[in-house]
C-alpha cells in the first residue's frame, strides 16, 4: 500500500515544479519591467517638478558685472609748441593729464589735444603701479583723436592687466550708455547717461550728454562710454554744474582708426566757401525763392577750393546737404545729433576722398552738385596750415623778420588783436589776383627789430613782400635765396604792399647786425 501512495505524491510535485513561475514566465516579466519604468517615469517627473519649484522660489542669481574700468590708462604728456609770432622761440610748457581707452594691439586712444606738440608722453596704470615712456602714433588736429603707444617694445606688459574695447555704431540722439571712471585710480565708477543733443566742437559736431550723478573729481576727458559691451563715444569736457559730458560719438572714432595716416594729419574737408543768413524778405525774393524756403546764400567761393571745382559761384543759394534742407539761419537736422550748423555738416558728414551732395539754387533753378571731399585749399593754396610742434619757416635779417603768411599765422595774429591789420586783411580778398600773378604762398614782413639796419623802418611789419631787387618771389624758400643773392652796389631793395612801398637796406649793415643778434638774442636766424 505504501507504493500506490508515494507515486501519485511524486507525480503531483513533478506537476508543481514544471508550472511557470514570475522568473520564468514571459509575460510576468514584462508586466514587471512596466511597473519598473512606470515608477522610474514618475520619479523623474517629481524630481523635475521639485527643481521648477525651486527655482521659481528662489531669486535669480545676478551675472558678474563687466569692471569696464580695466581699459582705463592715464596719459601725461609735456607739450611746448612755438611762438608763432616769434618764432624762434618756444612757448612755455604745459603739463597735460588725460585718460586712455585700451584698444589691443598695444594701442591707448585719447583725446588728441593731450598730445598736440607734445614733447613728451607717458602712460600709467589707473592706481600708479607702472609708468612707462609712450609716443604718438598719430594725431589728428580737426577729429581731436590721437593714438599713442609704449615707446619702447619691452614696456608692451603694462597692457597685460587691461581690457580692450572695440567701437561700435555711433549714438544719436535719445540714446542710454555709460560713462565709466575710477576713484584716486582704484575704484570703478560706473554712471548712466544719455544722449540729449548735438554741439559744436573742433570743426566737428559732438554728442552732448547728460550724466545721472555727478563725475568723480580727477580726468573728465578720453573715458569710455560704453553700450552693449562696445565703445561708442570718447569723453571730450565735462560741465560739473549741469552734470554734461561733451563727447566724440564713435562715427569719428571708427573714421580715426580706419584712416591709414600716420603721424600729424588733418582729416576735415574744406569747403571754401562764405555763406550768409537769408533774412531779408527783399533779397529773398530777388533770389527768386519762396517764402517758406530755407537756405544760405554764398557770399564767396575761394579760388583753388573744392567748392570753385564742383562749380559753385558766388550769388547761389545753397538749400539742402545731402538730402537734409537748410533753415534761414543755416541749420539741418542732422540724423545723430539733431539741429546742427551746415558748416558743421559740411566738414563732417563725408570723409577726404567722397563726394559731398549740395542743393544750391541758381537764378530760381534748382539744381544738385557733387563736390569733392578734400583740404587742397588749406594744401595747395596760398594760405595753407602749420603742422602743431612743427617750427615755422622765418628768417631774420639785419632786424627784419620774414615769414610766411599762413592760415595758421593769421589766426593766431587775429586772436591777438581784435582784426586783422589791413594790410594783410585785404590779401584774402585778392587770392585768386595772387594765384594768376604766380604766387604759390605769401611772404610777410611780420616784425622789425630796432638795429643799425631798420633805421626808420620800426613802424614796419604785419605787411607782405611783393618782391626783391625785382624778383616776385612765388614761394618762401625763392623769397629767401633773392634776399641772399649778392648785389652789385651791397644794396637789397623789397618791395612792400604798404607805404613806403619800397625799402632799401645795406648788405654789410646787416651782417654786422645779423652777428650781434646771433650772439646776443636769436641763435639761429633762419629756421632748417
Amino acid at each position: 500500500m505504501q507504493k500506490y501512495f508515494i507515486l501519485p505524491v511524486l507525480a503531483l510535485l513533478a506537476l508543481t515544479a514544471c508550472e511557470p513561475t514570475e522568473r520564468t514566465n514571459p509575460e510576468a516579466l514584462k508586466e514587471t519591467e512596466r511597473r519598473a519604468a512606470a515608477a522610474r517615469a514618475a520619479a523623474e517627473a517629481a524630481a523635475e517638478a521639485a527643481a521648477k519649484l525651486a527655482q521659481e522660489t528662489q531669486a535669480p542669481v545676478a551675472p558678474t558685472p563687466i569692471n569696464y574700468a580695466t581699459s582705463l590708462l592715464d596719459i601725461r604728456t609735456i607739450a611746448q609748441d612755438f611762438n608763432l609770432l616769434r618764432p624762434w622761440e618756444k612757448s612755455g610748457a604745459e603739463q597735460r593729464s588725460v585718460s586712455g581707452v585700451y584698444l589691443g594691439n598695444n594701442m591707448v586712444l585719447i583725446v588728441g589735444q593731450a598730445v598736440k606738440a607734445a614733447t613728451y608722453v607717458e602712460m600709467a596704470l589707473p592706481d600708479d603701479s607702472r609708468v612707462v615712456p609712450g609716443k604718438v602714433v598719430r594725431y589728428d588736429e580737426d577729429l581731436n583723436l590721437a593714438l599713442v603707444t609704449v615707446a619702447h617694445a619691452e614696456d608692451a606688459s603694462i597692457f597685460e592687466s587691461r581690457t580692450p574695447l572695440q567701437p561700435a555704431a555711433p549714438l544719436k540722439l535719445g540714446d542710454k550708455a555709460d560713462v565709466w571712471s575710477m576713484v584716486r585710480g582704484l575704484v570703478p565708477v560706473q554712471v548712466p547717461l544719455v544722449v540729449e543733443s548735438g554741439g559744436a566742437g573742433n570743426r566737428m559736431p559732438r554728442l552732448v550728454m547728460k550724466v545721472a550723478q555727478p563725475l568723480p573729481a580727477g580726468s573728465w576727458s578720453g573715458l569710455p562710454i560704453i553700450k552693449e559691451g562696445r565703445l561708442v563715444a570718447l569723453s571730450e569736457s565735462y560741465q560739473p554744474q549741469t552734470q554734461q559730458l561733451s563727447a566724440i560719438n564713435a562715427e569719428f572714432i571708427n573714421r580715426f582708426l580706419t584712416s591709414p595716416s600716420e603721424g600729424l594729419v588733418s582729416s576735415a574737408p574744406v569747403l571754401g566757401i562764405r555763406v550768409e543768413q537769408l533774412d531779408s524778405p527783399i533779397f529773398r525774393r530777388y533770389l527768386k525763392l519762396d517764402d517758406k524756403q530755407g537756405g544760405m546764400y554764398i557770399s564767396k567761393v575761394e579760388p583753388g577750393s573744392a567748392a570753385e571745382a564742383a562749380g559753385i559761384r558766388k550769388g547761389d543759394v545753397l538749400l539742402a546737404i545731402e538730402d537734409l534742407p537748410l533753415d534761414n539761419q543755416g541749420r539741418c537736422q542732422h540724423p545723430l545729433y539733431g539741429v546742427t550748423d551746415a558748416m558743421y555738416i559740411t566738414r563732417s558728414y563725408k570723409p577726404l576722398g567722397e563726394t559731398l551732395k549740395m542743393t544750391i539754387s541758381r537764378n530760381g533753378e534748382v539744381q544738385s552738385v557733387s563736390v569733392p571731399m578734400n583740404r587742397d585749399l588749406v594744401e595747395k593754396g596760398i594760405f595753407r596750415e602749420d603742422k602743431p610742434g612743427v617750427q615755422p619757416r622765418y628768417a631774420v635779417w639785419g632786424g627784419l623778420v620774414f615769414q610766411p603768411l599762413t592760415k595758421t599765422y593769421l589766426d593766431e595774429l587775429h586772436g591777438k588783436a581784435s582784426s586783422l591789420p589791413l594790410e594783410l586783411l585785404e590779401l584774402k580778398e585778392r587770392t585768386k589776383e595772387l594765384r594768376d600773378q604766380g604766387y604759390e604762398e605769401l611772404v610777410g614782413l611780420t616784425l622789425v627789430i630796432p638795429t643799425e639796419a631798420t633805421q626808420d623802418y620800426e613802424a614796419l611789419g604785419f605787411c607782405m613782400v611783393e618782391a626783391v631787387n625785382g624778383q616776385r618771389a612765388r614761394h618762401f624758400a625763392e623769397f629767401v635765396s633773392h634776399l641772399e643773392a649778392p648785389t652789385p652796389n651791397g644794396i637789397t631793395e623789397i618791395s612792400l604792399n604798404k607805404p613806403p612801398y619800397k625799402i632799401y637796406v645795406n648788405r654789410q649793415t646787416v651782417e654786422r647786425c645779423n652777428d650781434v643778434l646771433r650772439r646776443q638774442a636769436i641763435p639761429r636766424l633762419k629756421s632748417e
